[in-house]
């Protein structure tokens, strides 16, 4: 009896020990697939990155290209109208100096921004923040999901491009330029505008600067709000002046803190909108608030 209840209990040992070893291989294997799968989303994030950061070092090239260009035909320009000019003052020593006329021309868009337009039409402007990462052209697609995940070539990119709200009448008075940037995780196109959450990092960055095809402009921050998609601070033009000053008087209100910026009647106001996570993980937003000054 002793014996045949030592083979049943080795038997059931040699069982156990076999449906362990099941059990572990099964673990092994999901805890693979696991380690494959997360491998797998790391590595396409990664290559969303790089293909991101490739576009927008592309942009930059043709827009501070055309500005290195510009610059110098500028400066050769100038030094060959300063040696006609000492020619002919030599020959006409008598004659008064003529005032030149060194204003620059603001009719139309500047050589930067015509050479972004030459190759996508649709571009708007150029946005830049000095110290963060900030720097990309602004374009204005037919609606608002053409530039959601496309770059500046119209071609699939995860980080899509900065792009102004498709309601917004660029010839109308009292519009709202609306911004839409992705806040991306690696800091890029508005990624780092959370930031502005922080008071002191607020007072680091005050301010941004946009390029426009009338004239270069600086937009001084008077609020930051968070909110979620649930409240309607998304509307591009106003129906009235009050309804304008209405909207603005109650960004201020809302704003996470004080920026101590006045917004007059006539300022034309911009907003950059970027995802939060703070009220919801979905549905929240940050509003970066400012008024346009032209430079």
């Amino acid at each position: 009896m002793t014996e045949e209840k030592d083979k049943k209990d080795r038997k059931a040992s040699k069982g156990k020990r076999k449906t362990g070893r099941i059990l572990s291989d099964i673990l092994i294997g999901i805890l693979l697939c696991v380690m494959a799968f997360s491998g797998y989303k790391v590595a396409k994030a990664l290559i969303n990155y790089h293909h991101n950061q490739v576009i927008q070092d592309k942009v930059s090239d043709i827009y501070y290209g055309s500005a290195e260009y510009s610059a110098t035909a500028n400066q050769e320009e100038a030094s060959a109208a300063g040696q006609e000019d000492s020619q002919k003052s030599s020959a006409k020593a008598s004659v008064p100096a003529k005032k030149h006329d060194t204003e620059a021309k603001t009719s139309g868009p500047s050589a930067q921004l015509k050479a972004l337009i030459d190759v996508n039409p649709d571009t708007f402007g150029w946005i830049r923040m000095d110290g963060t990462p900030i720097d990309y052209v602004v374009v204005q697609g037919s609606d608002n999901d053409q530039y959601l995940h496309a770059d500046f070539y119209n071609q699939y990119n995860f980080a899509g491009t900065v792009f102004l709200d498709a309601g917004v009448d660029q010839t109308a008075p009292l519009q709202n330029y609306i911004i839409y940037g992705h806040r991306m995780q690696d800091g890029s196109m508005f990624g780092t505008l959370g930031k502005m959450l922080d008071q002191d990092y607020f007072k680091q960055h005050p301010e941004f600067h946009l390029s426009l095809k009338d004239g270069e402009y600086t937009a001084k921050i008077f609020a930051v709000v968070q909110t979620t998609t649930d409240y309607d601070w998304w509307i591009t033009g106003f129906g009235s002046q009050e309804a304008r000053d209405q909207y603005v008087q109650h960004a201020i209100d809302s704003s996470y803190f004080d920026c101590g910026v006045f917004v007059g009647p006539k300022d034309q106001i911009v907003t950059l909108s970027t995802c939060d996570y703070v009220l919801d993980d979905w549905k929240g937003r940050l509003l970066v608030m400012a008024k346009l000054v032209k430079d």
